[in-house]
């Protein structure tokens, strides 16, 4: 039992057989064969699976050097290399935004205002370098180094159909190959992201490009063998369908290539549970028809096929496993300590009317089993993932978690959700019935599965420069928890100050500033954040009260409705403003803007309680409120020119965290490339 590119036991005695004069021919003819259709690839295939791994243990220890040297290490690197190479969009100003493969180039709607029916999400340009190395060796693998002999024992006088073998061959091969990874790349608890600290976005772009690879691979392999098979007459191609194993190979390229189909980000917004359910199970279906595909044909010197189809499962599995131990461990509590058997969970209407879009749902889980202490600390920027078995059984949801904490029922974690279609719609019109009898904080209580907490930590206080947190709409559940824990943070520093000294800080300047600009259509969001915001503050202000804590970072919030409460009076140059690209919800229609970024009355923004309580928050915050879209880069150069250590050329560092629609964060990331500061996105992914 050899490789697949050696002599086998079924080619030795089929060769053996031959006269003593065939013999050479056919033994120099199935040597070639050997190392046109089979070793060839292979190299490739283990040059590609040998340089992910290197990529792999390469990242994972930059990173452990990176926390050994407290962050020192990253710094260290050349601000032209991550501003122009490695965090660059790979053309313009797109990336999170997806580019339309339809007419209408730029835009990222149609002029309906549905999304275009093709559109693909550019990488930056430091993950191009690394998938055009593998689109490089893939093309290296299915093209080069052929060799064809018009004497060739097997195919004599026809180097054409040699060629067409071999090709069909290299690139079932090299699409077998890759195949573990596609999978690892899936998975949520893959090793990868363990060891790599690789946000989920990042991981699910690579997997989908290396799946497109392998399923374009299958599809020539599929091609070049009916091809192969139709040179012979159709009588032979229709003998080789009948073959099981040919079938079973149809099968496995099929799902393939109606996976990738059904990958299509419209058709995953128009339907995500359905896409799911049918990328799991299309996913099962294409390993078992690749494995007998290949077990079918009963050769020995295939078990490294056979491997790879074993260490996909493997891969597959894992993932499975650790997600059910999961669920189980943090779900499920059968001695009942934490009072109830299964978590459960409340769902609200943290803001909105309950029948519009822009509706907020307030969803709070108490994990019930013994790892439910995993949410006793999250850091700012976790997210979870949400089985609502009443509205949504079969499949999960991602969220950020905006807050955790202990109440009553005991450890809790937070969620903001925007209604969309699927399971927060079905919730929302729940809730619609409840409110009409119960009015508006109506309340449902259901059973909740959670899994996570997936850890994307935006790490601010090393930045003595200060920070930008930005945010579209319900991106406020990523950067809210942001700054309050940076509010939490000042309030637990002394800044090295004694006891008796550490109240001269009350009337000083703060370092650097912290700024939050959060926008949103209709100003009766803001009110979602008020408890959160509130609790920090009430820290801050008994650890400055008792002396504890000095004046190191001014905060500042600035919200901006970005829609008019007047729709008559836009005027023609504004109606042109509308069509910025710095929307900050993709859903929504074209906002009304009269006056971008003019400073207008709270009392126009917020209701009279609300406007209030923000009131009631300062001089800790310092509330602003405006109309339209904000300016990211005007917002940087203010924060920056209040800080004394840029104005005193120290080179400080600087950092603006995003959340929200795609094209806001194009613009952020845009902004904070332009003036030279740390970026952090975290996108609405499908």
């Amino acid at each position: 039992m050899g490789y697949p590119w050696q002599l086998d036991e079924e080619s030795l005695e089929y060769i053996e057989a031959l006269t003593p004069e065939e013999q050479p021919l056919a033994l120099q003819a199935n040597n070639d064969f050997n190392q046109q259709s089979l070793l060839i690839p292979s190299i490739f295939v283990f040059v590609i699976l040998g340089g992910f791994a290197l990529l792999v243990l390469g990242a994972a220890f930059l990173r452990l050097l990176n926390w050994s040297t407290s962050g020192r290490l990253y710094k260290l690197a050349p601000k032209f290399v991550s501003k122009h190479i490695v965090d660059a969009p790979l053309v313009s100003s797109r990336h999170a935004s997806p580019v339309p493969m339809t007419p209408g180039f730029g835009k990222s709607k149609t002029a309906q205002g549905k999304m275009h029916p093709l559109s693909i999400a550019l990488p930056l340009r430091g993950q191009t370098v690394i998938l055009a190395l593998l689109v490089f060796l893939n093309l290296l693998g299915i093209c080069a180094f052929y060799k064809t002999d018009v004497n060739n024992y097997y195919w004599p006088g026809d180097t054409f159909i040699q060629s067409c073998r071999y090709l069909s061959d290299r690139a079932g091969v090299l699409s077998l190959g890759q195949l573990p990874l596609v999978i690892l790349l899936s998975g949520r608890n893959s090793p990868v992201r363990a060891l790599t600290g690789q946000d989920f976005t990042t991981a699910m772009m690579y997997h989908r490009w290396v799946a497109r690879i392998v399923a374009l691979q299958a599809v020539i392999h599929s091609i070049g063998y009916t091809v192969y098979s139709l040179h012979y007459g159709k009588a032979n191609l229709a003998t080789a369908f009948a073959d099981p194993y040919w079938r079973w190979g149809v099968v496995a390229t099929v799902f393939m290539a109606v996976m990738i189909f059904q990958s299509i980000r419209m058709l995953r917004e128009v339907c995500y549970e359905a896409f799911v359910l049918i990328h799991i199970v299309f996913g099962v279906l294409t390993l078992v028809g690749t494995y007998y595909h290949i077990a079918l044909l009963e050769a020995s010197s295939y078990k490294l096929f056979i491997d790879f189809i074993w260490i996909s499962t493997a891969f597959w599995v894992f993932d499975r496993v650790v997600r059910l131990l999961l669920l189980v461990f943090i779900n499920i509590d059968v001695t009942r300590n934490s009072g109830a058997f299964f978590t459960r969970g409340t769902i609200s209407l943290a803001s909105g009317s309950g029948d519009s879009d822009e509706d907020l749902l307030r969803v709070r889980i108490w994990p019930s089993g013994p790892m439910r202490k995993r949410f006793a600390a999250l850091a700012p920027g976790s997210d979870i993932l949400l089985h609502v078995s009443l509205l949504e059984p079969m499949t999960s949801h991602p969220f950020s978690v905006i807050a955790s904490g202990t109440d009553a029922k005991g450890l809790y974690a937070d969620m903001l959700v925007r209604v969309r279609k699927g399971m927060t719609q079905r919730a929302q019109k729940k809730l619609r019935k409840l409110i009409v009898s119960e009015g508006p904080t109506a309340s449902f209580e259901t059973l909740m599965f959670v899994e996570g907490p997936y850890s994307a930590k935006v790490e601010i206080s090393e930045h003595d420069g200060g920070a930008l947190l930005v945010a579209g709409g319900v991106g406020i559940a990523h950067t809210l928890p942001i700054l309050c824990e940076s509010i939490k943070a000042e309030a637990a520093c002394n800044g090295g100050k004694t006891q008796g000294d550490a109240g001269e800080s009350s009337g000083a300047a703060a370092q650097r500033t912290v700024e939050m600009r959060w926008m949103c259509k209709s100003a009766a969001t803001f009110d979602v954040a008020l408890p959160y915001l509130e609790e920090a503050v009430l820290q801050l202000r008994a650890a400055r009260a008792s002396g504890t804590a000095t004046k190191r970072t001014a905060f500042r919030v600035h919200l901006c409705r970005t829609e008019s409460s007047s729709k008559e009076d836009v005027s023609e140059k504004d109606a042109a403003s509308i069509d910025s690209p710095s929307a900050t919800d993709e859903k929504a229609a074209p906002t009304d803007v009269p006056e971008l970024g003019k400073e207008v009355p709270h009392t126009q923004n917020l209701s009279s309680s609300a406007h209030a309580r923000f009131d009631a928050l300062k001089p800790e915050i310092d509330f602003r409120w405006s109309v339209g879209r904000t300016e990211i880069g005007e917002a940087i150069s203010s924060i920056k020119s209040e800080s004394h250590l840029f104005a005193s050329g120290r080179n400080p560092t600087f950092c603006v965290a995003a959340c929200g629609p795609p094209t806001l964060l194009d613009d952020a990331r845009a902004a904070a490339r332009a003036a030279d500061v740390e970026y952090e996105g975290a996108p609405f992914a499908w």
